[in-house]
């Protein structure tokens, strides 16, 4: 058999079986708790139910947004209003306020 057909044999040989899958009880994902997966939610995505909870670098845009009233938040707990803000909104916000698009 020449060299050709000795490379083309090697390229033909079966590709060596996948590991198989874990069983599900296996599975590290199968094992998260509701409040573990909720955890890693809050954190990779907060939301800012008070403007106390709003960090330092966004709450002056909060609270200019509030008294110029254009947010007057989902309601009011305790006395305070409920904001419940994303962290997205909370950028866009600042950026905004940053912009002058909220006035002095």
């Amino acid at each position: 058999m020449g060299e050709f057909a000795n490379t083309v044999n090697k390229q033909l040989e079966p590709v060596p079986t996948p590991t198989p899958t874990p069983k599900p009880e296996e599975d590290y994902l199968t094992a998260m708790t509701k409040d573990e997966f909720n955890a890693i939610l809050d954190a990779r995505f907060p939301v800012y139910k008070f403007i106390e909870n709003v960090p330092e670098w966004g709450r002056d845009s909060v609270q200019k947004c509030l008294d110029k009233g254009f947010m007057v938040g989902t309601g009011t707990e305790n006395g305070k209003a409920v904001l419940n803000i994303s962290a997205d909104l909370l950028r866009t916000m600042v950026l905004n306020d940053r912009a002058g698009i909220y006035g002095k």
